[in-house]
This record gives structure tokens, sequence and C-alpha cells, in this order.
């Protein structure tokens, strides 16, 4: 099997990540817990009948449902550094596949895997240190686009194709410089209208 091959078995199809507590439903089917309890809260939201994503299966009720080991351990023992498994998540910022940084460029913001650091610009300017994770997350890893938003239900940082078409689609988004020009001007506001609420007291 190839690790392109591999690499999908390990997603789950609804998140289009690494499974996080996988769980096999009763047709076969997995998904991260998380995300299959997430399509069936929508479907009793909207007062329909739950079921499969893929083969829409219908369940009377919700199956119980326990943690696919095997899918668990095999996607952590693979993927041991990838953060939804607990690890740094200081990925090459240039691969299209996540690959472990070993250097990162003060010059470029970039954390880069052991080829791309023998293809990097060698000019004086281009600093290389020991990778940060700092850069690892200015790119989404898996669509290699600039991170511009927050998901405000879960905190993580997404690209556009992970907003219109990938793990967050439907998720309310804020734009990571509003988040920061937002923050800004609340540090500043703030201890001013405290002040001048103590000195009206």
């Amino acid at each position: 099997m190839s690790g392109a091959v591999l690499r999908s078995e390990l997603k789950c199809s609804a998140c289009r990540e690494f499974y996080t507590d996988p769980v096999t439903l009763p047709c076969g089917h997995n998904y991260c817990l998380r995300c299959i309890g997430r399509h069936w809260d929508w479907q009793e939201g909207i007062e329909e009948d739950l079921s499969c994503p893929e083969c829409k299966r219908r369940y009377g009720k919700r199956p119980e449902l326990n943690i696919n080991g095997i899918l668990h351990n095999l996607a952590v023992q693979l993927y041991p550094t990838h953060p939804r498994h607990g690890g740094t998540g200081n990925f090459c910022t240039e691969c299209s596949m996540p690959a472990l940084a070993v250097k990162s460029c003060l010059h470029c913001f970039t954390s880069l895997c052991a080829s791309h650091v023998q293809i990097h610009s060698k000019d004086e300017e281009h600093v290389l240190t020991t990778p940060t994770v700092l850069f690892g997350h200015r790119k989404c890893f898996v669509h290699r686009e600039r991170l511009r938003y927050r998901c405000t239900e879960d905190g993580y940082r997404a690209c556009v194709s992970c907003c219109l078409a990938g793990g967050h689609r439907g998720h309310k988004m804020e734009m990571l410089s509003e988040t920061y020009e937002d923050r800004t001007i609340k540090g500043k506001l703030i201890p001013k209208i405290e002040q001048e609420r103590k000195e009206l007291s």
C-alpha cells in the first residue's frame, strides 16, 4: 500500500483530517467521534433520521459507538507528530504532504524539511535556525494556502479552502488580522473604560 493511499485511509471523510477518536458505525464506515456526533446533532436539529453520511444507512436511534483502537493506533503510530495526535505540528511549510521541519528560515518565515533545506537560498540574509512552530502555522499543510482565518468553534486556524470545502465548512470564522486588531483595540479601550467607571463612582 502506497503512502498516499495509507494516508487517505487514516483520514476521516467528514473533516478530511487524520482520525481523532475514530469510531466504526454498524455499516462499517469510520468517522472521528466528534464528526459523527456533530452530523447526528445536525440531523436531530432538523428532525431527520440519523444516518451514515457516506452510505446513508438509517439508524432509529444513536448506535452505541466504541473507539476503533486499531485505526486510532495506526494513525498515531504512523503520524505521531501530527497536531491531532498531540505532536508539535512543526511541519515543512513548503511540502504538499506533512513532513517534519528540521530548520526554519528567519528571513522567509518558513519551516523546512531536510529536502527543502538543501534547495533553500544560501544567501546570508536567509538565516536557518532550529525549527520553530511559529512558522509552521502560516500555511495550511493540507491545502498549502496561507492561514487567514480562525474558527470560533474550535480555535484552529484555517485557509480559504478549509472554510469553503474542508473540515471548517459552515463554521463561523474570523479573519486573523481582524482578530489581532480587535484584541489590540480592546486592550487599549478596556483599561480606559474601567478608569472612567472608577472616576464616575
